[in-house]
């Protein structure tokens, strides 16, 4: 009799420690987890982390990351995507948003839970369902009175003054604006957010162009400015107008 009590007893016992494991997420099963890190790899604290359901718009939850960039989020049922964002403030004004870099597709069933880290890009192409580009957008204009206006044939050198969005210095970019019937037409996409020096070169003729921020000011053989997180129609963009005037 007492062997029968105690096989029971350790019966409910490993039960217990059973139920246990799974309440306490013993299995990764129905949670999405992962970490955020900066451009250098450094962990992330209080990035935003949206889990959002593929099917119904507006049912998903979110979290934040912890002091070492980790977060582990519960899901339910169904079909899910996790995605990472930041905000920061680059010379007094406030980006909100910018969106992390997921290193998978991050598309899970929450019952098989998955594991998706982020890291912040300052320049590439979103992978999908995002669109666009992690970096700003510049977008060209030419001057009324000027003879050239072929922008595809521009190569504008964007050198940067102090440090990127980041914290970090950048680098010198030369690129020419987008082809005629491409989305990029009259704009040179995906340029780190930053303040930069601009000059501008007519590749078929040699001509150095001069410039101003669109519609304001004097033009120059060079200009200084620095991306806007809104302004008028555009986000992270900046204005670029050019003369051979």
């Amino acid at each position: 009799m007492k062997q029968l009590l105690l096989m029971a007893l350790l019966f409910a016992t490993s039960c217990d420690k059973a139920d246990d494991a799974i309440i306490g997420g013993g299995t990764e099963t129905n949670y999405v987890k992962g970490k955020v890190t900066d451009t250098k790899g450094n962990p992330v604290s209080g990035a935003k982390i949206i889990v959002d359901n593929t099917v119904f718009y507006n049912s998903g939850t979110t979290g934040t990351t912890d002091a070492n960039g980790n977060y582990k989020i519960p899901v339910g049922i169904g079909s899910w995507r996790v995605y990472a964002e930041i905000d920061r403030t680059f010379n007094g004004k406030n980006f909100k948003k910018p969106e992390m870099h997921p290193d998978k597709d991050n598309a899970f069933a929450g019952a098989d839970g998955a594991t998706v880290n982020f890291q912040w890009k300052l320049e590439g192409e979103k992978p999908a369902p995002l669109v666009g580009f992690y970096g700003g957008t510049a977008y060209l204009y030419a001057d009324s009175e000027s003879e050239i206006y072929d922008s595809q044939n521009i190569e504008f050198t964007f050198t940067p003054i102090g440090n990127l969005i980041d914290g970090n210095p950048g680098q010198v970019i030369k690129r020419k604006g987008g082809q005629p019937n491409s989305g990029t037409y009259s704009q040179v996409p995906d340029i780190p957010i930053g303040k930069y020096m601009i000059t501008a070169k007519h590749i078929p003729t040699d001509k150095t162009l001069k410039l101003r921020t669109a519609y304001e000011g004097d033009y120059d053989t060079s200009m200084v400015t620095v991306f806007e997180p809104e302004f008028n129609f555009c986000s992270r963009c900046l204005t670029i107008q050019f003369t051979d005037q």
